[in-house]
């Protein structure tokens, strides 16, 4: 029988070299590993521990953005992401300093 146990990964990092902290999907609401306190990163949990865009709207609004007004300030951003379909998400929801460029597809 093959192991289910899954994780995602985000990672994104700005043109002059600054990283947003890592981002983890799991599956799990509150793994085992994170029972001695709070994650030391930020995590979501979904049934499948894949990034769809509910979870691409909690990234971009819990972590991009205030990482982003708090290195360098209130001021517009360009987010670069590929065409994945999960990444699509309601930019009605979004800052209004925050742009969203698409990758051309392959």
């Amino acid at each position: 029988m093959k192991d289910k146990s899954r994780i995602n990964v985000m990672l994104c990092t700005a043109a002059d070299g600054s990283k947003v902290p890592l981002t983890v999907v799991g599956k799990a609401k509150k793994p085992s590993c994170f029972s001695l306190g709070d994650p030391p990163l930020p995590y979501h949990h979904q049934a499948n521990a894949w990034f769809d865009q509910d979870v691409t709207l909690w990234w971009i609004l819990t972590v991009f953005w205030p990482h982003h007004v708090r290195t360098q300030g209130d001021v517009p951003a360009l987010l670069l992401l590929d065409n994945c379909t999960a990444h699509d998400v309601d930019r009605s929801k979004l800052p209004a300093k925050l742009i969203i460029f698409f990758l051309p597809p392959n």
